[in-house]
């Protein structure tokens, strides 16, 4: 985290090798964090998200530029964001799940049969 903050205010102009030396370390920073644990992942998501945006201000080499992509499609898929109609069922059917107290799985499966129901009536 203080490397990547570290990194995103080094001078352009003046720092330029130290952008270049920093810029590996970086990318290792943010493909570590890509593979965290999805419990610790979205723990640490409100700190890691404002740091990669302001990652976007940089010159962005390949390397970096994938392992930001990479993040940023990690982030979307914990939130559920991102996916269409997929995104909206599985953040409904995590909601759903959670505060019934279900596992997920079933809170999906009785959401999907719910669905079919609702389908049939309709018809």
């Amino acid at each position: 985290m203080d490397i990547i903050r570290g990194y995103v205010v080094l001078d352009e102009d003046t720092q330029q090798r130290n952008i270049v030396a920093w810029r590996p370390v970086v990318v290792d920073v943010m493909e570590g964090y890509t593979n965290f644990p999805e419990a610790d992942f979205d723990k640490h998501i409100d700190t890691f998200y404002p740091l990669a945006v302001d990652v976007l201000n940089r010159e962005l080499g390949h390397d970096v530029r994938v392992a930001l992509q990479n993040l940023l499609k990690r982030i979307g898929e914990v939130k559920g964001m991102g996916m269409g109609a997929r995104g909206r069922e599985r953040r409904r059917a995590l909601s759903m799940g959670l505060a019934a107290g279900k596992p997920t799985t079933e809170a999906v499966k009785e959401e999907k049969v719910e669905g079919s129901e609702k389908e049939e009536a309709n018809v």
